[in-house]
């Protein structure tokens, strides 16, 4: 015979009103974001299609951090793209500096591109 678990939850009409007026506060205070904006995606999908010599100008464009350290991981990371070392620098230049590093070593490592 299954065993029945009860959770011990406040009552429906104190859950609700506390969990709306978290994602109201949340919202009011900038804490809940949407997704990329269409113009960070949109320059992301141009600098995984450009010639290599043209992404950071690309990747300036692009405001949010994360689309952006994403877009120039990608590029730095491509197969078979061979990226002279001042390009390589200009590009990882442009991420965040967590990433820096990772960025460089792949950049100017042909057997780390996957």
């Amino acid at each position: 015979m299954p065993r029945t678990v009860r959770l011990a939850l406040p009552p429906a009409q104190t859950l609700v009103p506390a969990l709306l007026a978290l994602l109201v506060s949340g919202a009011a205070l900038g804490v809940i974001r949407e997704g990329p904006a269409s113009a960070d995606v949109a320059l992301y999908r141009r600098a995984l299609a450009a010639p290599v010599t043209e992404v950071p100008a690309i990747a300036e464009a692009i405001v949010d951090p994360i689309v952006r350290d994403a877009a120039v991981m990608a590029v730095a990371g491509r197969p078979q793209v061979l990226i002279d070392p001042g390009t390589a620098h200009r590009l990882c230049a442009l991420v965040s500096p967590h990433a820096r590093t990772k960025c460089e070593r792949v950049a100017n490592s042909p057997h780390l591109r996957r």
